[in-house]
């Protein structure tokens, strides 16, 4: 579910070394379809079923566990959770029967917020370190209830003017004035522009020629996780958003000018 999981593309495999020139397959101008795109705020529904067990809903899928703190299988491996004290929980997920996240929930005193703190692994092998805070929007106490996110999404760019550069891209969005310009090293590289927090960075990974994984970080911290895809036919580029260790919430397409 999605306030546990960790950033959805962090098992992907690393860039194989396929160099592109000008036909790269990003390469070009492009602009927003706000009729394919989707963006939602998040929110999610936690219930309790008895018996030590809870459901957990978003977007229309749930998933169910005992809070035993022993695995239990899910889509992409397993998930473990403890209750460690009336406000304090434990989440453990697991690819391939190797711990990917261990997240801590809290739940405050007031019984107003949920703050998860999320530790793993990037796709590089280096340690990550992510926190989220919702609101409650349904509940009194406790874990169960309705919990809905507190940050606020940044403007979406309505284009992008994205060119080669060596084992990288340049991307500008003239619609906002936004910057990045990376190599696919999975460095750090500042993403820049009056809509964007200051100490914002991002860093690239090619999963093949037509596959991007990118992660945004502010202040050092990772907030975003971001798959790029461009059509088969080359006239489409989907961008799928993960923040703070969410599902997917935005889908932005972007048709080729």
């Amino acid at each position: 579910m999605s306030i546990r999981k960790s950033l959805f593309f962090a098992c992907l495999c690393l860039f194989t070394g396929t160099t592109f020139g000008a036909d790269d397959p990003f390469a070009g101008d492009w602009k927003l379809n706000p009729e394919k795109s989707r963006s939602s705020v998040f929110q999610e529904k936690i219930e309790d079923l008895g018996n030590n067990k809870y459901r957990f809903t978003i977007d229309g899928r749930a998933e169910e566990i005992v809070a035993d703190g022993q695995d239990h299988p899910t889509s992409y491996g397993s998930w473990a959770l403890k209750q460690e004290s009336p406000n304090k929980w434990t989440s453990i997920d697991k690819v391939n029967g190797k711990v990917a996240t261990t997240t801590t929930w809290t739940i405050s005193n007031d019984n107003r917020t949920f703050t998860t703190l999320t530790e793993g692994l990037n796709a590089d092998g280096s340690k990550y370190r992510s926190e989220f805070t919702a609101r409650r929007l349904a509940g009194t106490s406790g874990l169960v209830g309705t919990w809905g996110r507190t940050d606020e999404m940044r403007h979406v760019p309505s284009d992008w003017r994205i060119s080669h550069q060596e084992n990288g891209l340049s991307c500008f969005s003239p619609s906002v004035r936004e910057r990045i310009d990376f190599k696919f090293d999975g460095k750090d590289y500042p993403d820049e522009g009056p809509s964007v927090p200051l100490h914002s960075t991002v860093s690239v990974q090619r999963v093949d020629a037509r596959n991007l994984t990118v992660y945004g970080k502010v202040d050092g911290k990772i907030v975003f996780a971001q798959r790029w895809k461009v059509s088969d036919d080359g006239a489409m580029l989907a961008i799928g958003v993960n923040r703070n260790g969410m599902t997917i919430t935005e889908s932005n397409i972007y048709d080729r000018q």
